[in-house]
């Protein structure tokens, strides 16, 4: 049998009507850029994360950065409350956080709470401090928070002395609780406009939101020019709970003509104490287009390292003048930036594709121990279906992740119970099926629910659809339910007409469900999933 690829559902966020940066969009789908890409479901979580898409049955769940920046807005609250289905789900469930020390808790909070198993971050150092509860329960793995895409390592850089200008930047005022290394961006820019001037450089520099630049035309903006000043992305403040943020904003509007350093003198003591640095998506694009970088110096995580990929400017920026003025030499930054399209882009250990793959490895890993329990539950369950309760048998169940969650344990116990269903069980345990354990046991819990039923039940005839329709009677007779099987590519059970519970048990949202495991079935043994309906529609409404 021939298995198919894993399914994945990317859950991202992105609500403007504008593009997305060109480093976000390439992101989102890096799982496209595996050599063996998974089968991809998005879901653009703009209003919400609906427990309908559970319905997919994915073999794994990646939550983008995008998705979890709503944690320091109003929306967090309806947001974690409504994906609270997905710590229901049994897959490997991804988290591809960015700017993890901002509402540190609430992400790691969030986390816990869904079961995330693997946390890919770019301050994989920082994470006993940025998730306490997380970093106990699920693997982390160092990542960066951008990659180089192969359209962009493949495109020609234009040579440097063919450049209308010589500097370019875009950076928008961050927040105060970024504290000074936020700051220091849009410092950065303004001393870089006006020691530009003072030289005569032709610049194009702006700190003002309305002239950001996004989608493609931002690497065509980079290759317009010699260079690009730059800094490590991060933070130097740790905000929890959003308090730092608060205190900021409180300060402010008693005065709103207050500095930053007027701020910080009256924030909390050593709130901007932390080094949250990491390398950010501009470098690998600048290097990618053959901009020279001049960039405040910095670990760079050891990626980058001065007077070798870029030029270095002072944390005080008390030389920027002095390094702006290398721009007239050509020479110079083309062996600076060829070194640096070497290293980052040519060499391709930074490329979408490198973390696609291991994306994959995560999710394709899942996806073997899912199989090998596999394997072992079917075993087993044809043993426990024959009568042999051997203690070994119990043992390679009590592995099995699928069925030993509590509906799938209980499941299995109304199974064994019953003779029809345990015919069935035992009927699956031995023969070749496409139909995962999960939806073998749902159907069998759903079968039981309705032998136990307090309410009529009708099996109707719509097409080629067997309908078992909730609340209804004198629906099709019991002496044609057989030929009717024979004759249908869907068996539904629909219970919307009473609502979404069977007593004090959930049935699901719409209430309305495929039995695509006994539909399997009854392809192979009709006689038995005959037996198991008419066993069902048989059992006369009980009293509550």
């Amino acid at each position: 049998m021939r298995i198919a690829p894993p399914r994945v559902l990317v859950l991202y966020r992105h609500e403007s009507p504008r593009p997305m940066r060109v480093s976000v969009a390439r992101h989102v789908r890096a799982l496209e850029r595996s050599r063996r890409p998974p089968r991809l479901v998005y879901w653009n979580a703009v209003k919400s994360v609906p427990a309908r898409l559970a319905r997919l049955r994915p073999d794994a769940v990646l939550l983008h950065n995008t998705l979890l920046g709503v944690r320091w807005s109003s929306l967090y609250e309806r947001f974690r409350a409504e994906s609270r289905w997905l710590a229901d789900l049994d897959c490997v469930k991804i988290a591809t956080p960015q700017d993890d020390y901002d509402h540190a808790d609430r992400l790691d909070e969030w986390l816990a709470e869904v079961g995330v198993t693997d946390v890919f971050t770019s301050l994989f150092d920082d994470r006993t401090l940025l998730y306490p509860n997380v970093h106990e329960r699920a693997r982390f793995h160092r990542a960066l928070t951008g990659y180089v895409d192969d359209a962009t390592a493949v495109r020609q850089p234009r040579p440097l002395e063919s450049r209308r200008l010589d500097v370019v930047y875009r950076a928008s005022p961050l927040p105060f609780r970024y504290g000074s290394m936020g700051h220091l961006k849009l410092r950065l820019g303004e001393e870089t406009a006006r020691a530009a001037a003072r030289v005569g450089l032709a610049a194009d520099v702006s700190t003002r939101p309305e002239d950001v630049v996004v989608g493609e035309r931002w690497l065509d903006f980079l290759a317009s020019s010699r260079t690009t000043v730059g800094m490590e992305s991060g933070s130097s403040a740790l905000d929890r709970r959003g308090e730092i943020g608060r205190r900021a904003d409180e300060l402010l509007r008693e005065e709103p003509s207050r500095s930053f350093e007027e701020v910080s003198a009256l924030m909390p003591a050593g709130w901007d104490s932390h080094r949250f640095f990491t390398v950010g998506p501009r470098h690998f694009e600048a290097a990618a287009t053959g901009t020279a970088q001049l960039l405040v110096e910095g670990t760079y995580l050891g990626i980058l390292e001065a007077n070798v990929h870029y030029l270095p400017i002072r944390r005080d920026l008390s030389d920027l003048e002095q390094v702006l003025e290398s721009a007239g030499d050509v020479d110079l930054l083309r062996e600076v930036a060829g070194r640096a399209r070497a290293d980052l882009i040519l060499s391709g250990r930074y490329s979408y594709a490198s973390f696609a793959e291991r994306l994959t490895a995560v999710v394709e890993e899942g996806r073997r121990s899912t199989l090998r329990g596999e394997v072992a539950w079917r075993a087993g369950a044809a043993a426990l279906a024959l009568g042999e309760r051997a203690p070994k048998v119990l043992v390679r169940l009590r592995e099995e992740p699928l069925a030993m969650t509590a509906k799938g344990l209980r499941a299995l116990r109304f199974a064994l119970a019953s003779r029809p269903l345990r015919r069935l069980l035992a009927d699956w345990a031995r023969g070749p099926s496409t139909v995962s354990t999960h939806a073998l046991l749902a159907d069998l819990l759903r079968l039981h629910l309705l032998e136990r039923r307090t309410f009529p039940l009708a099996a109707r005839l719509e097409g080629r659809r067997l309908v078992l329709r909730s609340g209804e009677e004198d629906g099709l007779p019991p002496s044609e339910l057989a030929a009717a099987l024979a004759g249908v590519d869907e068996i539904i059970w629909d219970h919307s007409a009473l609502g979404t519970h069977v007593g004090e048990v959930e049935v699901g949202i719409g209430a309305r469900h495929r039995l695509e495991a006994i539909e399997s079935l009854a392809r192979r043994r009709p006689d038995h999933v005959t037996g198991a309906l008419l066993a069902v529609l048989g059992c006369r409404a009980r009293k509550p």
